[in-house]
């Protein structure tokens, strides 16, 4: 459904994605299934990083706080949060231009992440945005 690069733009499917996340995200193995596009090898796509600045949850556990981030109108990457994932990134492939949203969902939790644009050869990572989500509320 892909035309084999594994990539969420080229995906034409309803179900693209979705579960394929279940072992390693953010450099951690992940209690939880998650979806995503880890695999995608398309290397003309640009390269977007979101790193998890500080990660605080009230009560044990993680499972109510979710990260997704949508670009061009489609999910590239949805899962829960974890406090191993606190000073660690993961990068996803978008196209070109695409307009990506990141959300954040935290009850019962506090969530500051910074999103770069990264992987062009020769030059550093480009901030583009910083954002934070507390106690059952949303960051867009």
């Amino acid at each position: 459904f892909d035309g084999g690069d594994c990539c969420a733009a080229t995906c034409n499917h309803p179900l693209c994605g979705l579960g394929t996340i279940d072992s390693r995200v953010f450099g951690i193995n992940v209690s939880s299934v998650g979806d995503g596009y880890q695999n995608c090898s398309d290397e003309s796509m640009d390269k977007i990083e979101i790193f998890f600045d500080y990660i605080y949850f009230e009560f044990y556990g993680s499972a109510s706080s979710l990260l997704r981030v949508d670009c061009g109108g489609k999910t590239h990457l949805m899962l829960n949060i974890e406090r191993e994932m606190f000073n660690k990134a993961e990068t996803i492939h978008v196209s070109d231009g695409s307009s990506c949203k990141v959300v954040i969902t935290a009850h019962y939790a506090v969530v500051e992440y910074t999103v770069y644009h990264s992987g062009v050869k020769g030059v550093n990572d480009i901030y583009i945005t910083h954002g934070k989500a507390a106690f059952q509320y949303a960051s867009e």
